[in-house]
């Protein structure tokens, strides 16, 4: 999914992604804090009805606004990489 809304905040913090899975979110999330970034996570599933997935199972990663650029372009280069092979060293 993701979407840059730099109008998207909650207090001091800034939507900075969203997506549709948790396990996606919880890996920018452990990124961003490897980078020693604060990232508060918000999972909005219509458990009502066990839906998990599409337009009803948004989860979205706020970080605050000091730190917003830093963990956009994070994002950005781990997008940029996935799926590219990475070659082991020496070869």
């Amino acid at each position: 999914m993701g979407i840059f809304k730099s109008q998207d905040r909650v207090g001091d913090w800034k939507l900075v992604y969203i997506t549709n899975t948790q396990i996606e979110a919880e890996h920018f999330k452990a990124n961003l804090e490897g980078a020693e970034i604060p990232v508060q996570v918000l999972s909005q599933f219509d458990t009502s009805r066990g839906i998990t997935v599409g337009g009803f199972a948004v989860v979205k990663i706020y970080v605050p606004e000091e730190f917003f650029d830093e963990a956009k372009k994070i994002i950005e280069d781990i997008e940029s990489n996935s799926g590219e092979e990475l070659e082991p060293e020496g070869t």
